[in-house]
């Protein structure tokens, strides 16, 4: 499993980490996931990973 400063941008993962949220942002990371997992398209994937 990536680690949260690979899956967010580096201040919110610091703020999640430091306030103790990790499963709380860790559930968050893997409804995005259930909810685009199905996606064929590649420029909509890319879009996905840049956000």
């Amino acid at each position: 499993m990536p680690s949260l400063q690979t899956v967010l941008p580096p201040e919110l993962a610091n703020n999640v980490i430091r306030q103790h949220n990790t499963k709380l942002l860790v559930d968050m990371v893997r409804q995005q996931f259930k909810k685009n997992m199905l996606e064929t398209d590649p420029e909509k994937i890319q879009k996905l990973k840049d956000e």
